[in-house]
């Protein structure tokens, strides 16, 4: 809204008055014309966050008079970002971490000073997370925290200090972390140099099976094979070629792209007695009558 004196009438009533409004920097011009001889008059259509001068003339039944003075330089108030910022696009990600890259809003769409970037995240769109980067000149950021092999959608928005301008978002994939251990539930059909484990999956996969690494320990002697293909959600394994009435030390691990879960506790197990192997070396020995 611009005020100014009334004009001196010269006995012939004011009935309106005229504003020049221009812009600082382009000289961009902008005409208004009060309805009455009222000496203020609220201006619309003027961009946000812009310096302007002004100037008013008198009109009465004779013609119009001067042009006033220059007024003083004026800003018009901030508004919120007319646009979100640019380039938003993914740099480097982890099971646990999003890196993020932008470009800020072209200055012109600003509508005031940049005080940050608001970013947004989450799974669920009615509960989403934030992340307020308070530096302007910041282009980038990263979001910690985060869960293996899950779908995000990441926004950002620029703020000033009338608000946050529009948004623009992304979806963004965690690659596959590691596994939780596997339970082995129970050994069964034990013989004197087999036996077949059962184990059941991890809770929390965090990615896609792969196979599991099954070892089985003894005096410190590790063997292991990898098992792949069918991975089913209750796992049954044959290990053979073992050694009779043995104690062996039976563990499991989930693999993923993301590497070897940890293994599950250990579970013992004795191989079975074999039958006796026939006589060595039979001597006859001849005895006397």
């Amino acid at each position: 809204t611009l005020m100014w004196p009334a004009s001196n009438p010269n006995n012939s009533p004011i009935t309106a008055y005229n504003l020049i409004i221009r812009e600082c920097q382009s000289n961009a011009t902008k005409l208004a014309l009060t309805s009455d001889n009222s000496v203020d008059l609220t201006v619309h259509g003027l961009s946000p966050y812009t310096c302007y001068t002004a100037t008013v003339s008198s009109i009465n039944s004779v013609g119009h008079s001067n042009w006033s003075e220059i007024s003083n330089q004026f800003f018009t108030a901030e508004e919120a970002p007319a646009e979100a910022p640019s380039d938003f696009k993914l740099v480097k990600v982890s099971s646990s971490e999003i890196e993020l890259e932008w470009r800020s809003p072209p200055m012109e769409l600003q509508n005031g000073n940049l005080n940050g970037f608001v970013i947004r995240y989450g799974t669920d769109p009615q509960d989403m997370k934030s992340l307020t980067v308070e530096d302007p000149q910041k282009s980038r950021a990263v979001l910690q925290g985060l869960e293996p092999f899950t779908l995000y959608t990441v926004s950002i928005q620029a703020k000033n200090r009338a608000g946050t301008g529009p948004q623009t978002a992304m979806d963004v994939m965690t690659e596959e972390g590691v596994p939780l251990k596997p339970r082995i539930t129970h050994i069964s059909n034990t013989k004197a140099t087999s036996f077949y484990v059962n184990w059941e999956p991890p809770k929390e996969i965090k990615g896609k099976l792969i196979s599991y690494e099954l070892q089985w320990i003894h005096n410190g002697d590790v063997k292991s094979r990898f098992i792949a293909g069918h991975l089913i959600d209750t796992m049954t394994a044959f290990i053979s070629d073992l050694s009779p009435y043995t104690g062996y030390k039976v563990q499991v691990a989930a693999v993923t792209k993301g590497g070897t879960g940890e293994f599950s506790d250990q579970y013992p197990v004795v191989t079975d007695v074999a039958a006796p192997g026939p006589p060595r070396n039979l001597n006859v020995t001849e005895l006397g009558s």
